[in-house]
């Protein structure tokens, strides 16, 4: 069965302009609609006394942490056409998000990723990551592949499969790839994909042509060392020779179905003085960690998104990021501490008690 507001929802993110009050009453009808279809959330929202007819901005519908996902399948619909997961060891819990249609994801990653990271052109793409073929249950996969196959000139992805048959960076073909450039090209990758990369290959460098863009993702903590913003983009500017104007960070999550890019490219600002921007679907707004309540006055505040695009799930999701509002969109300053984010634990037990 179809949901009955995805058609809907698909328009609206088509003509990429919303108004506010827009926004709000369609938030309003998803989240009567998810509340109707997705039993686990109808309970957390019961357990607050907060349903449909007791709220009138999506400010107030109840927001969903991030590692519910990992507890709790989500899922709004008969028959789940496909299923990303976040990162992670099999012996650990991995969240899951699942779709009853991919059309409404492949209208969401569209037009941000052509106006942040292609500039409206068509590029050449240099890819550190798995192709979807080979990580199907990866969002970053997905979404990459299918902007390769619509808006790239060429594509090559320098991860393989190995001998034992898990995944591998080929470093070595990346380094010849990026030898070989001669046009402007978009490199994609994961952060810490990149800085092994660089580690890998410390005194080389390379010049690649005026023009070429860098997009990372993924976040800057690793599981061995972090590493700054400020020197990850000298890394990229010293040995690849793009300069700060043309590196995107992107940032989203498997539980969203939206992305956000920072406006570098697409307004020629230094990183640093660039931020996140969201898309007309989505907003992001900030959270008290004390109150778990919406307060966009804050200095800085745990990020809650709301996307549109989340039919087939929660439309309200609540990270575990610091960030704060800026020029229209928001900067990131790193995870909540345990202790910040006690409310969010709260919230996973009110899903799984009975």
């Amino acid at each position: 069965m179809p949901h009955p507001l995805e058609s809907e929802t698909i328009e609206l993110i088509k003509k990429n302009s919303i108004s506010d009050a827009q926004f709000n009453a369609h938030a309003l009808k998803i989240f009567r609609a998810q509340y109707d279809g997705i039993p686990e959330y109808k309970k957390l929202c019961d357990s607050r006394d907060q349903a449909p007819n007791r709220i009138s901005s999506y400010t107030e519908i109840p927001s969903v942490p991030t590692d519910v996902f990992k507890h709790v399948s989500l899922f709004w619909g008969d028959q789940k056409k496909r299923t990303f997961k976040t990162s992670g060891t099999t012996q650990g819990h991995r969240g899951q998000h699942h779709f009853g249609s991919l059309e409404i994801y492949k209208a969401s990653i569209d037009s941000p990723f052509k106006k942040y990271v292609l500039k409206n052109q068509h590029l050449p793409f240099l890819v550190l990551a798995p192709p979807a073929d080979l990580l199907p249950d990866s969002s970053l996969s997905y979404m990459i592949s299918e902007m390769a196959d619509k808006y790239s000139k060429s594509v090559s992805y320098c991860v393989g499969v190995c001998e034992t048959g898990n995944l591998e960076m080929q470093f070595e073909k990346f380094s010849h790839a990026l030898s070989s450039i001669n046009e402007p090209t978009v490199i994609l990758g994961t952060a810490f994909a990149l800085i092994g990369f660089f580690d890998a290959y410390p005194d080389k460098k390379w010049v690649l042509p005026a023009g070429s863009v860098i997009m990372e993702t993924g976040g800057l903590k690793g599981r061995t060392r972090e590493v700054s913003r400020a020197d990850f983009y000298e890394m990229i500017g010293n040995q690849l020779g793009i300069p700060k104007t043309h590196i995107v960070s992107e940032y989203s999550m498997t539980e969203l179905s939206s992305q956000s890019y920072t406006n570098s490219v697409a307004e020629h600002l230094p990183w640093q003085e660039s931020v996140y921007k969201t898309p007309a679907w989505a907003r992001v707004d900030l959270v008290d960690p004390k109150t778990m309540k919406v307060d966009n006055t804050l200095t800085r505040g745990l990020i809650r998104w709301f996307d549109l695009a989340n039919v087939f799930s929660v439309s309200a999701i609540l990270t575990s990021d610091i960030g704060s509002l800026k020029n229209e969109g928001f900067l990131l300053h790193g995870r909540a501490s345990d202790a910040e984010i006690r409310g969010c634990s709260l919230t996973i037990e009110e899903i799984l008690n009975p």
